[in-house]
C-alpha cells in the first residue's frame, strides 16, 4: 500500500536528500533519486506510487534548478552555448585540445571528452561497452541470487553506475546540463572512485 510500502520507504530517501542538497549538490540529489525510482520499481512499488513520486521529483526538479544562479546559468548554457562561449557553455564548445589545458575539469568530469579527443571513437564505444558488460553482469548477479537482499543490493550497485555513466556520458555529448559528475573508475580523484 501507499502509506505502509511507499512513504516509509520514501522518508528514508528524506534525510541524505536534505545532507547532499546542502553540500550543495544537486546532480548527486537527482541521480539518489533516479537509482531510488529504480529500487522502487524492482522492489515491486505499483505504477502509480512511481508516477507520484515522478511527479514529486519533477516538480522538485524544476524548483531547485531555479534556485540557484549558477545551476540556472548552466541550464542557459546547455540550452545556448554559443551564448555563454567564455563562462558556463565554454565546456561545450569542443575546444578541449587537452595538451593546451583548455578544457575546464578535464581530469574528471570531462575525462571522456580527453579520451575521445586522444584515443578516437573506437576507445570511447569500446569503454562504454565495457561499463555495459559490468552493469549486465550486476543484473545477472543482481537476477540469480536466491537472498531478496543480496538481489536488491546487485542491483542497486548496477543502478548506481549506470545512472552515473550515463549521467557522466550525457554531460560530454551535450544532452544534459552540466552536473559536476564524475566518469566511474576513470575520473581522477581517489574519494570518487571509492565511493
Amino acid at each position: 500500500s501507499f502509506v505502509r510500502g511507499f512513504l516509509p520507504m520514501a522518508a528514508l530517501l528524506v534525510i541524505p536528500a536534505v545532507l547532499i542538497y546542502f553540500q550543495p549538490n544537486v546532480s548527486m540529489l537527482i541521480i539518489l533519486c533516479i537509482v531510488f525510482a529504480i529500487m522502487l520499481f524492482i522492489g515491486g512499488a505499483s505504477l502509480s506510487q512511481l508516477g507520484i513520486a515522478a511527479l514529486i521529483g519533477g516538480a522538485a526538479l524544476v524548483v531547485l534548478l531555479f534556485a540557484a544562479s549558477y545551476r540556472e546559468s548552466r541550464f542557459t548554457a546547455w540550452l545556448d552555448p554559443w551564448g555563454n562561449k567564455s563562462d558556463a557553455g565554454y565546456q561545450r564548445l569542443d575546444a578541449s585540445r587537452q595538451k593546451l589545458l583548455f578544457l575546464p575539469y578535464r581530469e574528471s568530469d570531462f575525462i571522456l571528452s580527453i579520451i575521445a579527443e586522444e584515443l578516437g571513437f573506437v576507445t570511447v564505444a569500446l569503454l562504454i561497452a565495457a561499463y555495459c558488460f559490468i552493469i549486465y553482469r550486476g543484473i545477472r548477479i543482481a537476477l540469480s541470487v536466491r537472498d531478496r537482499f543480496a538481489s536488491l543490493v546487485a542491483a542497486g550497485f548496477s543502478s548506481i553506475l549506470a545512472v552515473q555513466v550515463a549521467v557522466n556520458v550525457a554531460v560530454v555529448t551535450n544532452s544534459i546540463p552540466a552536473t559536476g559528475q564524475t566518469l566511474p573508475f576513470i575520473s581522477s580523484g581517489g574519494t570518487s572512485l571509492v565511493i
